[in-house]
């Protein structure tokens, strides 16, 4: 289900091959021109290998990487196996388990809306909504940072903001398993992420991020100019779920640069908060 999860699948896959070939872990770092110890890291679940140490590893076991990489990708769903009407129970399960309750989640990203339209910017005390009117992917910005940053305020031992490619946008210190990945839309309440969420990610490429896991997504309002400031733009729909990388859909055309959900998985892997409870 995580990327460790994945690393840990493939340190096994590694083993199991090395094993095939009659070889010791030292034998084999010699023929892939590793490390010992790397190679013992490697089968520990300890390492995130790099492509080019890959293609060196199944050199010298003599497969091919398709065989080195088994198992990976086919092993990584909480729903594999379920039929579409069992998905929102597993959802609902996976959501059970998580340290953040969905009340806490909601409440989030509620006071933080409100807060960006409290703020003043510069000397002159300027506020969103009165005299600036930031475009959707401003707004959407605002949400994607204020968000990991409230939770880490409040609980600093469990939850950090995201620092590096590999990791999601809010960063669970006690189980990367947890770690969220935030969307944000002005649409009403569908869900979009970039192209490259269609694209197969290969464990042990270093700085490309997991794709499947838990998913925070977030609709809210445009601002208008025409709207009086005691109306400002709310909350849509905020939703909570788990999303693997096979649920993202590219555009058809050629040119598309955005990936989309089908109904099915918006409806029964994404569940609306704050309802849960």
């Amino acid at each position: 289900m995580t990327e460790n999860y994945q690393l840990k699948i493939f340190g096994e896959q590694v083993r199991k091959l090395r094993k095939a070939r009659g070889l010791g872990q030292e034998e084999l770092a010699e023929l892939a021109e590793l490390h010992r110890n790397y190679i013992g890291g490697i089968e520990r679940g300890e390492r995130n290998v790099a492509l080019l140490n890959i293609v060196r590893l199944a050199k010298a076991l003599e497969v091919p990487l398709s065989k080195l990489l088994e198992g990976i990708e086919s092993m990584t769903s909480p729903y594999a196996g379920l039929a579409t009407e069992d998905w929102a129970l597993k959802t609902r399960e996976l959501i059970e388990i998580h340290p953040l309750t969905p009340n806490e989640i909601y409440e989030v990203v509620i006071q933080v809306w409100r807060e960006i339209f409290e703020s003043n910017f510069t000397s002159k005390n300027y506020k969103i909504g009165v005299d600036l009117f930031p475009r959707p992917q401003i707004m959407g910005y605002f949400l994607h940072e204020l968000i990991p940053l409230e939770l880490t305020r409040r609980y600093p031992e469990v939850w950090r903001r995201e620092e590096k490619a590999t990791e999601k946008d809010l960063v669970c210190l006690l189980d990367d398993c947890f770690s969220i990945e935030i969307k944000t839309s002005s649409s009403n309440r569908n869900t979009y992420g970039n192209r490259s969420y269609t694209q197969l990610s290969t464990t042990g490429i270093e700085g490309k991020k997991n794709k499947s896991g838990y998913y925070l997504v977030v609709n809210f309002q445009k601002l208008n100019k025409n709207i009086p400031g005691s109306q400002l733009p709310q909350i849509n729909l905020v939703r909570f779920g788990w999303l693997d990388r096979e649920d993202w859909q590219g555009q058809a055309a050629a040119t598309g640069q955005q990936a989309k959900l089908s109904p099915a998985v918006e409806r029964y892997k994404l569940l609306q908060l704050p309802t849960l409870e």
